[in-house]
């Protein structure tokens, strides 16, 4: 719950700081460019663990069960999250890369 929280305020004080600073000669570049962000909907779910079980859950929307799915991970340090993934689903595609390991 604090996460979701923390998350929030990061990402309502991010759209904020892009609104604010978007604003040029009188327009709103912002807005221009993505239309009204002012729309965009935040939803947390409560899902239980770790990073992994979110992925996995995010993958399962995806339809890793029935089909391969790929997908890439920069910054897997010491690849937790990459071991317990491919171990859960054995149609995953895995790219994973550290630029400084």
């Amino acid at each position: 719950l604090i996460e979701n929280f923390s998350v929030n305020l990061l990402i309502n004080f991010h759209v904020a700081q892009l609104e604010y600073n978007g604003r040029r000669d009188g327009r709103n570049l912002l807005h221009e460019l993505y239309g009204d962000v002012g729309s965009v909907r935040i939803v947390f779910h409560e899902i239980p663990g770790k990073r992994w079980d979110a992925l996995t859950h995010l993958l399962e929307g995806l339809g890793i069960s029935r089909q391969p799915v790929a997908m890439a991970e920069i910054g897997v340090e010491a690849a937790n999250t990459s071991q317990r993934l491919l171990e859960r689903n054995p149609l995953l595609s895995y790219i994973g890369v550290d630029p400084y390991v």
